[in-house]
């Protein structure tokens, strides 16, 4: 359908994203970037490919295009098997400051890998809003909280992020 608007097809361009060589991948989510809001949802069906890397560079994509008909995919993408590509899910729903995703955030704030746990407590920084449900926000500030006691230095300094955007006063 992209092909017909007088753009050429970006097939070849999402075949790449399955490429084991970062600089081809790189290079194609790149000129995908180019077809801005057009290309989200094909890039949503990639999002449920085989291949890790194809996965990742979706994922990644419709965080930076910052789509809202991402979200429930991205929320979806936060229990995939890889915790680079959940992390990356979890990095975009933040950019999107996506409320709806808090309470589908919250139980990855324990998470093993430590790339994924750093974006989810930022992400809650971002996604947080004082319309949440009262049991939501108290167990987001107790996740950020317990977060600033993290053996991991990135985890910590995402728990001061997460707070800064919470904008209480001397908070931090």
């Amino acid at each position: 359908a992209l092909a017909t608007c007088g753009r050429p097809s970006p097939e070849p361009h999402i075949a790449l994203l399955k490429s084991q060589q970062r600089e081809l991948r790189e290079r194609a989510a790149g000129k995908l970037l180019r077809y801005g809001d057009e290309i989200v949802p094909r890039l949503i069906q990639e999002v449920g490919s085989g291949y890790t890397t194809a996965r990742f560079e979706s994922v990644r994509l419709l965080g930076r295009l910052r789509d809202r008909r991402a979200v429930p995919i991205l929320i979806h993408a936060l229990n995939d098997r890889s915790a680079n590509v959940a992390a990356l899910a979890a990095w975009g729903l933040g950019e999107m400051r996506a409320t709806e995703a808090v309470p589908a955030l919250l139980p990855y704030t324990g998470e093993i890998a430590r790339d994924l746990r750093a974006e989810v407590i930022r992400a809650l920084g971002l996604c947080y809003t004082d319309t949440l449900a009262v049991s939501t926000t108290d167990s987001v500030h107790a996740a950020v909280l317990a977060a600033f006691d993290d053996d991991v230095p990135k985890v910590r300094i995402a728990a001061l992020q997460s707070m800064h955007e919470f904008g209480f006063p001397n908070a931090l």
